[in-house]
């Protein structure tokens, strides 16, 4: 125990010495070769009857304080306090001990910061200066052990008071504020942001325990012990619905921490794996879908196609228009999951949604993984830029579901510019007005992540 007591101190004491040895220098130690080098050396002293060792403040800033700065300068320290030891340690017995106080006194006093000492005066750090002075005088008047425990007492209270007393809830949204990547059609993007307002996303940040639990029942109006099944239970009393994002499919380790935790108390099994979601896009679409199926905007599985004169890329056509621009558009079908264009492949074609649901997705991670970064509903076009420029595709589309498309070439469009330049126009018009309304809703979405 006094050994194990002795390493713990050791390690402590040698991390201290090296952050205080990165201040004066100016560099940054690795802790974790520190503790590593340490711990090899104690082990090989221990086969001499050696007790364990650490790096010492005191010879480290006077080996600085005389010029050394190197690994090497450590290492020739060490070297010649073992021959001091083993050559002349019978005639170092002669040496005064008021020449050792003096040699003392100069080290320490040249250890005093005074620019630590100022931050007493200020009040952002009186309580870490507070916290300083009682483990430093515990040290000097009672014990090292006693310090020790007492300063890891206090860490304990003080990020206990500090998790009680920082709200959980980093964020709290409307959905008619924030929508998802889906892009939908125009009407229902206005209903979304009309009774948006029923979709509310809270975003929790940091530890939930019996600390703040209570915090984030009272922002959402609920009390009680468990929070997740009370939530889940009160939700459904009132006709609502409580989904969790970044819990099914998460990959980081936290994520998946969490994952089992609730799993194993029951808390998944009671919600369903139906409102759980790998992000908070794809839960946020969850909801919009069943908001606009309860408001009869639209139906999460209707089946039914939505005609070229229904688009809104073509508001501004006659019928006999319309008419003529449906000759040069190609028709095509896709099954749900099958890929539309890669990442990379010539592209020549805007395509309008007819039925179905397409998402736009790129490579994360050298193709490790793919992210969605926009979908778009029936009644909505994409893959527009390519009857503006001549690149390759920016991203990979697939389908979502069963999906029908139809196609418009950079070649039609540059024939019906020529052709009948007002049809064209008015069809850039259409497009126009739609990529505004984009652009609209992505600036009021970053508005409101930004406060």
């Amino acid at each position: 125990m006094a050994a194990f007591t002795l390493s713990m101190l050791g390690s402590i004491d040698s991390l201290l010495t090296s952050l205080v040895a990165d201040v004066v220098t100016k560099t940054r130690h690795n802790s974790l070769r520190e503790l590593i080098g340490q711990g090899i050396g104690n082990m090989v002293a221990s086969v001499f009857g050696a007790l364990p060792g650490a790096g010492s403040t005191v010879r480290t800033l006077a080996n600085i304080q005389n010029g050394g700065k190197t690994r090497l300068s450590g290492m020739f320290c060490g070297l010649s306090v073992f021959v001091v030891l083993v050559f002349f340690g019978k005639y170092a017995r002669y040496i005064p001990y008021s020449v050792l106080a003096g040699i003392l006194m100069v080290v320490s006093s040249r250890m005093a910061d005074r620019w630590s000492f100022g931050l007493i005066k200020r009040k952002s750090t009186l309580r870490d200066m507070a916290i300083v002075i009682l483990v430093a005088g515990t040290t000097l008047f009672v014990d090292l052990m006693v310090a020790v425990g007492l300063g890891v007492v206090i860490t304990i209270l003080l990020f206990i008071k500090d998790q009680i007393t920082r709200s959980v809830i980093k964020n709290r949204m409307l959905g008619s504020d924030i929508h998802s990547k889906k892009v939908r059609a125009t009407d229902e993007m206005e209903c979304l942001k009309k009774e948006g307002n029923r979709i509310v996303v809270y975003q929790l940040e940091g530890s939930i325990f019996f600390g703040t639990a209570d915090g984030l029942l009272k922002e959402i109006d609920l009390t009680g012990a468990q929070l997740f099944r009370q939530l889940d239970n009160q939700l459904k009393d009132e006709n609502r619905h409580l989904i969790l994002s970044y819990v099914a499919g998460s990959e980081g380790p936290h994520e998946g921490k969490f994952s089992s935790f609730l799993k194993d108390v029951g808390v998944l099994d009671q919600i369903g794996d139906e409102k759980l979601f790998e992000d908070t896009d794809r839960a946020l679409e969850w909801a919009e879908d069943l908001l606009l199926q309860l408001d009869g905007a639209n139906e999460r599985h209707d089946t039914r196609r939505v005609n070229i004169e229904d688009m809104k890329i073509f508001q501004y056509l006659s019928k006999s228009e319309i008419a003529s621009v449906s000759k040069v558009l190609n028709r095509s079908s896709y099954n749900a999951g099958e890929i539309i264009f890669k990442e990379g492949d010539e592209g020549n074609t805007m395509f309008m949604v007819s039925r179905g649901c397409v998402s736009i997705l790129l490579d994360i991670g050298k193709g490790q993984r793919k992210k969605r970064v926009a979908s778009f509903s029936k009644g909505v076009f994409f893959g527009d830029m390519a009857i503006l420029e001549e690149k390759p595709r920016s991203a990979t589309a697939i389908a979502e579901e069963d999906t029908e498309l139809y196609g418009f070439t950079k070649d039609d469009f540059l024939q019906l510019l020529e052709e009948t330049p007002k049809i064209a126009s008015k069809i850039q018009l259409g497009i126009a007005r739609e990529l505004s309304g984009r652009l609209r809703s992505t600036s009021d979405e970053v508005r409101v992540l930004e406060l």
